[in-house]
């Protein structure tokens, strides 16, 4: 998607985990967390292969509960809470990466709104955040119905934010949040402090790649 230079960004969107921070999630240990809340409940393990966590939990539930639809939301329950624990867990020993207060004052010194929209749980963003971000806006996988890469996580947030999202620019390290961003008309920047690279970030939709999120004011225009 092509987007026009001369819109004034007035609001950004932020991934988290990987973006504006270090979440050091075991996420092998997710998977084998859910994976036996899967199989006590009469899940194939199959079902987690080769797909996204959460989107593999909504798939097996969406099965359970053609048969067994009251076994379908308490395995939503409980994969869900599996999730969380490992991810509060992680977040006491996890911090915000280099320069991200620092530009987030930044953008508030030019009026520039400030989103966090992410597949983490709401606690374990918190517990990093501290009062030290205060974003304008935050969307985790808890508040929404759909998350990234369903680019609805988007325009829920564009919304919060009370801008079109021609106005507002997606900021992440995965190409879900490139194809997030593109799908919901914003423009998107990716940044290299997760595991994608800039080849990755670029076939995603990225409109600019960055090595770390503290330099992207470097982007905006004077």
């Amino acid at each position: 998607m092509k987007h026009s230079p001369a819109v004034e960004v007035q609001g950004i969107l932020f991934d988290f985990d990987g973006t504006l921070a270090h979440l050091n999630i075991d996420f092998q240990c997710i998977r084998e967390a859910v994976k036996s809340v899967g199989i006590e409940m009469g899940v194939p393990p199959s079902f987690l292969e080769k797909r996204y966590i959460l989107e593999a939990i909504d798939e097996a539930a969406a099965k359970l509960r053609i048969e067994r639809p009251v076994v379908a939301d308490v395995f939503i329950d409980a994969a869900s809470a599996a999730i969380t624990d490992v991810e509060v867990r992680a977040a006491a020993h996890s911090h915000l990466l280099p320069g991200v207060i620092e530009l987030f004052e930044g953008l508030r010194a030019r009026r520039i709104a400030v989103g966090i929209v992410t597949r983490n749980c709401r606690q374990a963003v918190e517990i990093i955040m501290g009062e030290s971000l205060a974003p304008d806006s935050i969307r985790t996988r808890d508040d929404v119905d759909r998350v990234k890469p369903d680019p609805s996580h988007l325009l829920i947030a564009a919304s919060d934010l009370g801008l079109s999202t021609d106005r507002v620019w997606m900021v992440g390290d995965h190409p879900t949040d490139m194809v997030a961003g593109n799908n919901a008309g914003m423009r998107c920047v990716g940044v290299l402090t997760g595991k994608s690279s800039a080849e990755e970030l670029t076939q995603g939709g990225a409109w600019k790649v960055i090595p770390q999120v503290a330099i992207l004011v470097e982007l905006l225009p004077a």
